[in-house]
């Protein structure tokens, strides 16, 4: 079987190849230069060094920032964000620019009766992001952090990973205001026509 999205077919992996390498081991993962980042604003937020990387979460034992050269690749980085503020987990990435792909992973209880409902199994979204690099295509129940098929359905996790087919949040440039580009080709157009 073959994952489409957007027109391009992405090889799908059985169950086997898909708790490989990615999570399984939980280990950190890159060669790039972190440092502790700040809590707020969540999301990613640009700066000229690199992006600090923000994300709520009260009850999760570890969290894991996922990042891709290509929104259906495995990750190149895995880094365990281990700053915690509050219930804000927090890391800056030195050397990450703009278009950046990247999703989360949580690791913690799951106990559905009691509320929580954690798999480390499966790949998230930023969210705060502002981007995402496609639509959600769920195949094989691969989106569903529970086996569909188990009769006591939520209750049993599933343990196949997502990390492929899951859409990507991007790191976006927010000093580039798309409102004043738009103004100022507006501006432009009518001095054409109207100054003629």
């Amino acid at each position: 079987m073959a994952t489409i999205i957007f027109g391009r077919s992405y090889g799908y992996k059985n169950d086997a190849s898909l708790k490989g390498k990615v999570m399984n081991s939980f280990l950190h993962q890159t060669n790039k230069t972190i440092s502790t980042g700040f809590p707020e604003p969540q999301g990613a937020t640009l700066t000229e060094d690199g992006v600090n990387f923000a994300v709520y979460s009260r009850y999760a034992d570890k969290v894991f920032l996922l990042l891709f050269d290509t929104p259906h690749s495995e990750p190149t980085d895995i880094i365990q964000i281990a700053n915690k503020t509050g219930s804000v987990w927090h890391v800056f990435v030195h050397g990450v620019k703009a278009g950046q792909f990247y999703g989360y992973k949580f690791d913690g209880k799951y106990d559905p009766i009691n509320g929580y409902r954690f798999n480390k199994f499966k790949c998230l979204i930023d969210p705060y992001s502002r981007a995402l690099s496609g639509k959600f295509f769920d195949q094989e129940y691969l989106l569903y952090g529970f086996e569909m098929d188990a009769v006591e359905k939520d209750l049993i996790i599933d343990k196949r990973d997502n990390t492929t087919i899951v859409p990507k949040s991007i790191v976006i440039d927010q000093s580039y205001s798309i409102t004043s580009q738009v103004f100022v080709f507006c501006a432009k157009v009518f001095y054409v026509l109207f100054h003629f």
